[in-house]
């Protein structure tokens, strides 16, 4: 079993320039509501940038560098003091054998690594990455994930391709590492700018990735 799982944030501007779509969700009219994020984050002085599904606004840490970066970083923290500040909005996608199983949910943000790690080792019971969140079985090393939900409850979003699957928690143990990794190379992209714009924090990556840790 191959699990990967990819740290996005959310990057969302509005303009009166720009049109909203007058149709939704955003999965089933990906175009219209791609081309809105993309008109809206270009007013709002962001440069081309290719968002992780269509429609969405969540974009991989990977692929957001340089003045993209530095704008979403000042609206985190212009203003603020650190105490006042919080991670990034976004999350982690759970990827399972290519396959999109989870994403993260309404005020999912970076900080929710600390439940990630806290489920490859089997403990469930504080898990967060926004709400909804799933409902899960730990057996030995089986995590069931369990996105059911009642008629009138909230629902998962975008509309999960499986409600109910199962994952190698081992498997999880690895995608944590690989995770981690990609993580500490964003946290010296994040340190850096800190440096060279001098905004004076002491470390801004644990502010904004590593605060539940």
């Amino acid at each position: 079993m191959n699990i990967k799982l990819i740290p996005v944030i959310e990057l969302f501007r509005i303009s009166d320039k720009v049109e909203m779509p007058k149709k939704g969700p955003y999965w089933e009219y990906a175009d219209e509501w791609e081309d809105y994020n993309r008109q809206c984050l270009a007013t709002n002085g962001f440069s081309e940038i290719e968002s992780y599904s269509k429609g969405s606004s969540f974009y991989e840490v990977s692929k957001i560098n340089g003045n993209n970066l530095l704008l979403q970083i000042k609206y985190r923290t212009e203003d603020r003091d650190s105490d006042q500040i919080c991670p990034f909005d976004g999350g982690y996608i759970l990827n399972v054998d290519g396959e999109d199983l989870l994403y993260p949910q309404c005020c999912g943000d970076l900080g929710d690594i600390g439940s990630w790690i806290e489920l490859s080792k089997g403990d469930s019971t504080l898990f967060w990455q926004g709400h909804p969140c799933p409902i899960f079985e730990v057996e030995r090393n089986k995590i069931l994930f369990d996105l059911t939900v009642d008629e009138f409850d909230e629902h998962f979003v975008p509309t999960p391709l499986i409600e109910k699957f199962e994952i190698d928690r081992a498997s999880l143990e690895i995608a944590v590492d690989n995770l981690m990794k990609e993580l500490d190379q964003f946290a010296v992209k994040l340190n850096d700018i800190n440096d060279k714009e001098e905004m004076g924090f002491e470390n801004l990556a644990k502010i904004l990735i590593w605060e539940n840790i």
